[in-house]
């Protein structure tokens, strides 16, 4: 297998086949007055801003195919001696979109040019993908808090998210970031460490593919980005903006109820221009954000601690870009950029004690380089060479605290820094991809393969200074942890609790990973056009990422070797197994996949779209480093209980020192290794799609589509090492022993989980004309389901994961998304968008644990029923009010015995308003300066996207505050734009 892998890989390297995804292309054919077909037509595009030009000659069918098109407007011509020229003077094609274009000749005559004024078709006859794309004219004009552009996709069909940040509204692995045909995610670990930023200056215009991506597309659930850097144009232009936000001109905090201390400011500039017209282009912009803010934060159990802090996230862009036309068959693009973000004092808020601040950046380069090529007019190339950098460091922010352990009390109360930190991660990859576009009669093949030289290094200390835990809190904690004193150990005080001590936990060893991901990937595929009015798409990919499951360093012989009688239902861990096996590889991503257009009546304004196929993603390397980490070797996991003997917490090794435990002079307490299956598979969806576009005129047109998919091998963890209890259907509690005392809590990490969808999206358009343009989108989910939240996710009973199916917590009913632009007279123009959610569904659990496994847990082991309070959700700006009780999708109450319904309570609904208006005025000689006022939130509808999903709490289904923009009160945003 391996061998025959290898072979085809070489071959298509040598043969191989290009996507060009992020590109569009015009189709169509050419007829004259009767009607019948005009082979040899030259029909040549030409970039009005840039003047490249790209050409094609109908065949004997009188057909044509301008493939591989740079999105933006263009001047189309039809020649052919004998007839008159005919001139369409401006389309305008969008990212990955195709656009069918015919021509009708005529004899020549007195008139030798013919120009055509009609719009293009709105509708695609030859792609089932689903998608959507965001505009240069609303990523210029659209409402946008803070100018993070891929909120936009929330305007894209299909996308249910009501909030967005480094991703598109989806979980991580179910989407890649592309920029200009290069994938740019980082991988390293979620997205919440971050994900590549740029201004929204620098990008173009982006697409959203929400279901049946194509298939020079992968390592993906379901969606791709595809977004596109600016460039320069013949005309030399250029910009200095500001954008400022500050709490004087915002509304309550819904949570707090009183106005938060905030200031934002967004400061850049960009320009563009010919470096030679119509062959050589450059643009480059800068942007820099300075974001001053106030930490707040206090500790209930310290009497009179409330401490403010001053703190400023800063983050820098550039980018850079360069386009050659070097001949009329070969074209070079080059493109670099940079962005960090660095904030030196953050992540303490609420009830956290700031002796946990971390001092944190993010650092991301990414360059690429594009040689098209236009080898005979059926044949087309594309080279691409990259180079993506990601980094993060979460670091400690205060000095005098860099060997102080951590004093872990009862209720959450920390003193002391971040018992993971300091962490630094790098992701570097060096990537090659060539693809090749064979037009065959009437067949568009298309072959490629492409190859990932991925590496992920850094350091991860996990408890490398230690904690103690404690079973009670002193009565003098605030004489013990002084206020004033919160960043000076020195003067905190544990003398005399050592009878309240549980335990030490320290962790010793190696704290490097390194993570070599060498990625492959070879596909092929084809636009079939059975007929005029009949195309059929196929094709197949395979992926395989070679390092996933393998991680290097591991020299470890550990075995599982339970007690006699251990059984683990859907555990494929044998008694006396290996735990560590060598060259542990998923490598049969293949990925078939078809669908067919049928243009109804062979006019282009009513096409009927299907099709089916699988999509492989792939874990990220939090998943490898984790068992490369934490195997008994690199690092020893060490906890030390209470011996009951004096003087506990000045000295709980009992002068026993880290070396002593890493020679083996002193053995070790049992470890708690984690382990990928043996069994893993990587994660896939199997999509379905059936679905229609209709014109609507010459500037509407309506989509709708019924889409289903399936999922498979979905990340989840749990523990084997544990004894199961017939009397309880659960686990034994593992203090009263395991099946394999040598080792603790073994973290397995498996693929079965699964997950289910259905859905029907619509959405009308109405594209730029007469100065406005619109769209409105509606989703109706019928179901989505899963057993599983991710690679760490554990449930409530280890012995009966299958119970964890239900309702996922990204569930929504119904979405509906609006926006609009509108340029009025005397130069100004106004654009606003409309959110609306009917509600997210949020993980209920139940804080009681009487059998000691880890997860969630919705048992209640108590002795009395929990009642679902009918307390009134009633926020300060919203005249609805709704109980709890009519929110939680359960019983009235959980009788002692019985579990609660997983991801059961139900959030409220999201109405969000968003409005901006702007004026420009002409300076003369080119220059003209705009002014720009954004409402966001404009009725200051109370939205919440986080809630207590704490059964057994007192404040169970009540908000809890969430920063991401669409949960903001009313926000105003002001700015300048200087433009030339």
């Amino acid at each position: 297998m391996r061998l025959v892998s290898l072979i085809g890989l070489a071959s298509l390297f040598l043969f191989a086949s290009p996507t060009f995804a992020q590109d569009a292309s015009i189709i169509g054919n050419v007829v004259d007055g009767t009607k019948a077909a005009l082979p040899g037509a030259t029909i040549t595009a030409t970039m009005i801003d840039t003047g490249r030009a790209t050409t094609s000659v109908s065949d004997e069918r009188g057909e044509y195919r301008l493939r591989g098109l740079a999105p933006g407007r263009y001047k189309v011509q039809a020649e052919l001696s004998g007839f008159s020229t005919v001139v369409v003077p401006d389309i305008e094609l969008l990212v990955g979109q195709n656009r069918s274009l015919p021509f009708a000749m005529q004899v020549a005559s007195l008139t030798e040019t013919l120009t055509v004024t009609g719009e293009s078709p709105l509708v695609d006859i030859s792609s089932t993908q689903v998608a959507g794309n965001v505009d240069r004219r609303q990523m210029e004009e659209l409402p946008l808090q803070g100018r993070n552009w891929m909120e936009l996709a929330m305007q894209v069909k299909g996308i249910t998210a009501n909030a967005v940040d480094t991703t598109p509204g989806v979980r991580d692995r179910a989407f890649q970031l592309n920029l200009d045909g290069q994938e740019i995610t980082q991988q390293v670990a979620g997205s919440g460490f971050g994900q590549p930023k740029f201004s929204r200056e620098a990008i173009a215009e982006f697409q959203v593919v929400t279901n049946l991506f194509d298939i020079t597309q992968g390592r993906s659930l379901g969606i791709q980005v595809q977004a596109i850097s600016r460039s320069g144009t013949n005309s030399y232009d250029g910009s200095v903006y500001g954008y400022f936000r500050d709490d004087k001109w915002n509304a309550k905090d819904f949570i707090a109820n009183r106005v938060l201390p905030y200031a934002n400011q967004q400061i850049g500039g960009a320009i563009g221009g010919p470096l030679i017209k119509d062959k050589a282009h450059f643009f480059l912009s800068l942007e820099r954000e300075t974001e001053p803010n106030t930490i707040l934060t206090s500790v209930s159990a310290l009497p009179g601690s409330s401490w403010s802090f001053d703190t400023k996230l800063i983050q820098n862009s550039f980018l850079g870009r360069a386009d050659w036309q070097l001949s009329p068959n070969d074209h070079l693009t080059a493109r670099a950029s940079y962005w960090d973000w660095d904030n030196p004092f953050t992540q303490v808020a609420g009830t956290e004690h700031p002796s946990q601040a971390a001092a944190r950046s993010r650092k991301a380069v990414n360059v690429v380089g594009t040689w098209a090529k236009v080898l005979s007019p059926t044949k087309l190339q594309e080279v691409k060479i990259g180079y993506t950098h990601f980094d993060w460091q979460n670091l400690l922010a205060v000095p005098s605290l860099l060997t102080t352990p951590n004093y872990v009390f009862p209720g959450g109360i920390i003193f002391g820094q971040r018992r993971n930190y300091p962490q630094e991660f790098f992701q570097n990859t060096i990537s090659a991809r060539y693809d090749l576009m064979l037009t065959a009669d009437r067949h568009d093949m298309k072959f490629g393969g492409e190859f990932l030289r991925w590496h992920d290094t850094g350091q991860w200390q996990l408890l490398s200074r230690g904690e103690y835990i404690f079973t009670a809190t002193p009565a003098d904690l605030a004489r013990r942890f002084p206020v004033d004193a919160w960043d000076d150990p020195s003067r905190w005080d544990v003398t005399g609790l050592d009878s309240i001590v549980q335990r030490f936990d320290q962790n010793f060893g190696d704290w490097t990973i390194d993570i070599p991901r060498p990625t492959w990937a070879v596909w092929f595929g084809d636009t079939w056009r059975m007929r005029s009015d009949f195309t059929v798409n196929y094709g197949i990919r395979w992926d395989a990422d070679w390092g996933a499951l393998d991680p290097p360093h591991i020299t470890t012989q550990a075995t599982f070797d339970p007690a006699p009688g251990w059984t683990y239902p859907g555990v494929a861990l044998e008694p006396g197994a290996k735990l560590y096996p060598n060259n542990l590889r998923d490598i049969g991503s293949v990925a078939p996949r078809g669908g067919f257009t049928w243009n109804i009546g062979g006019r282009g304004d009513l096409v009927i779209r299907g099709g089916s196929g699988l999509y492989y993603s792939i874990p990220d390397s939090n998943t490898t480093f984790s068992i490369q980490s934490f195997n008994g070797e690199r690092i020893l996991v060490n906890s030390f209980p209470n011996d009951g003997q004096p003087g506990f917490i000045q000295d709980p090794t009992r002068g026993r020192t880290p070396e002593d435990f890493l020679s083996g002079r002193y053995p070790v307490p049992a470890q708690g290794p984690r382990v990928i299956a043996h069994d893993y598979q990587m994660p896939s969806t199997w999509q379905s799609i059936l679905g229609m576009q209709k014109q609507i005129g010459a500037q509407l047109g309506f989509e709708a589509d019924f889409t289903h998919w399936k999922g498979y091998h979905f990340a989840r963890q749990r523990d084997p090492n544990l004894f199961f209890n017939p009397a309880t259907g659960y686990n034994r509690n593992p203090a009263q022993g395991r099946p394999d005392p040598k080792y603790g809590q073994i973290q397995w990490l498996e693929s079965n989980g699964k997950a289910d969808y259905a859905a029907i999206s619509t959405a009308l358009n109405r594209r730029f004309a007469n100065n406005w343009q619109s769209s409105v989108s509606y989703t109706y989910m019928l179901f989505m389901n899963d057993n599983t939240n991710g690679f760490q996710s554990q449930g409530n009973n280890p012995f009966d994961p299958e119970a964890e199916w239900a309702r996922s917590t990204d569930f929504q009913r119904h979405t509906v998304r609006f926006n609009g632009i509108w340029r009025l007279p005397y130069d100004i123009s106004v654009s606003g968008a409309y959110l609306f959610g009917s509600g997210n569904y949020y993980s209920t659990t139940i804080a009681l644990n009487p059998f000691g496994h880890t997860g969630t847990t919705r048992l209640n082991s108590g002795t009395t029923a929990l009642a679902i309070p009918a307390t009134i959700v009633t926020s300060p700006t919203n005249s609805d009010t709704v109980s709890v009780s009519d929110r939680f999708e359960g019983p009235a109450s959980i009788a002692p015995g019985e579990i609660a319904p997983r991801n059961a309570l139900r959030g409220l609904p999201l109405h969000r308003i968003d409005f901006r208006v702007s004026k420009d005025i002409n300076l003369g000689r080119g220059v003209r300066v705009t002014g720009i006022a954004e409402v966001f939130n404009v009725t200051n509808h109370a939205n919440y996207g986080a809630y207590n999903g704490q059964i057994n709490s007192t404040t169970f289904g009540q908000p809890r505050q969430n920063l991401l923009n669409a949960y903001q009160p009313r926000v105003m945003q002001l700015a300048f734009k200087v433009s030339f």
